[in-house]
């Protein structure tokens, strides 16, 4: 449990610190950009939900 906090935590603090990017002011980026990094995002998000989820297993059972 303290483990799994921990980190969760740190990874919160890291996208959180990641959207400060979004400051026009400060940072230049394109659309396809932004794009890029939601998508390895999300990508990373579906291999933490299957890991959870068991998905990952391979089997020759229906």
């Amino acid at each position: 449990m303290r483990v799994a906090e921990q980190r969760t935590q740190r990874a919160v603090d890291a996208i959180h610190s990641l959207s400060n990017c979004a400051s026009r002011v400060c940072y230049d980026y394109t659309p396809e950009q932004v794009e890029q990094i939601i998508a390895a995002l999300e990508a990373e998000v579906r291999r933490l939900q299957s890991a959870f989820t068991g998905e990952n297993r391979f089997t020759l059972r229906p």
